[in-house]
């Protein structure tokens, strides 16, 4: 009977039945696995308290009122009754049903979460943003063998946002059978997690900044080579080592090739450069050689 309650809800409420799509991961890594059916017990005992209490008070005051009063009180009972009859099924349909859709699905970068019937929840981290895994186990909880595997992500401080299986930064696979093997899969996974923010590959990728080539200038054409810059002098040498090779073409003269004249002293009695002022001569020297002008008195050699 509850197959086809489960479909119709499913049909009404629009949630998929099959489980999600595995995240981002290696082909062979991913593993889908659910919470273990003790962990529908565990959240069965308090309903069934709740609904032994409820029908122990419905019993204690329909009987009396059924046996007591008018056509209207017993009419007033078998109603209260239906309602109380329906309210535990509907109860009974919605915890049946989170379990039934409740999904974790762990891959070498990633885990993804999906719960709720009436409001579908899910979430997807990955490796590379968590921080922490422990393990959460309640008094109760031991008692039926199962934990809470308590997944913290960075920048879970002040968050408030609802999670699935948890709050803000926060996720939780609930009622896991054999927890201790399943956090230390989790921490394998961390240790082999490359530095890309927890992006992923193609989003790390994408961070790079693109790598442009600059257009060329006027003086690229005059520049040399990278790691062949060399002076003129060593441009010249390597031009006459080529020319000394058999068949090497001959070096180009440039200017400062040719021999430089040293530089003569003006004649005795010569004219010089400068002006006469007063009967005397002003000769400017080359600068470098003296400082300040050579006075000549009569036009003679000093």
């Amino acid at each position: 009977m509850f197959d086809v309650t489960r479909r119709l809800a499913a049909a009404i409420l629009k949630v998929p039945l099959t489980p999600p799509d595995p995240p981002a991961g290696s082909k062979g890594s991913t593993a889908v696995f659910r919470a273990s059916p003790r962990y529908l017990t565990y959240k069965l005992l308090p309903f069934w308290l709740s609904a032994a209490w409820s029908l122990a008070i419905y019993l204690a005051v329909g009987v009396a009122g059924f046996a007591e009063g008018g056509p209207v009180v017993r009419v007033l009972v078998v109603a209260g009754g239906l309602f109380v009859v329906g309210g535990l099924f509907v109860g009974y349909c919605a915890i049946r049903l989170d379990y039934e859709l409740r999904y974790y699905v762990l891959t070498d970068r990633s885990i993804r979460i999906r719960e709720g019937a009436w409001l579908l929840r899910e979430m997807t981290l990955t490796h590379a943003n968590v921080q922490d895994v422990s393990i959460s186990q309640g008094p109760l909880q031991r008692v039926f063998r199962i934990a809470d595997v308590v997944v913290k992500t960075a920048g879970g401080g002040g968050a408030t946002a609802a999670q699935p299986g948890g709050s803000g930064h926060q996720a939780m696979l609930a009622g896991v059978e054999d927890a201790a093997a399943v956090r230390d899969r989790i921490r394998a996974y961390l240790g082999r997690q490359p530095d890309d923010g927890g992006l992923g590959d193609d989003a790390a990728a994408a961070r790079q900044p693109a790598r442009t080539r600059r257009a060329p200038t006027r003086c690229d054409r005059h520049r040399p080579a990278r790691g062949r810059r060399r002076g003129p002098r060593a441009a010249r040498a390597a031009e006459r080592r080529r020319a000394a090779e058999p068949g090497g073409r001959q070096p180009q003269r440039t200017r400062d090739d040719e021999p430089r004249s040293p530089r003569r002293p003006p004649a005795a009695g010569g004219p010089l450069r400068g002006g006469a002022r007063g009967g005397a001569a002003f000769c400017f020297r080359t600068p470098g050689r003296s400082r300040g002008p050579t006075r000549r008195a009569g036009g003679t050699g000093a």
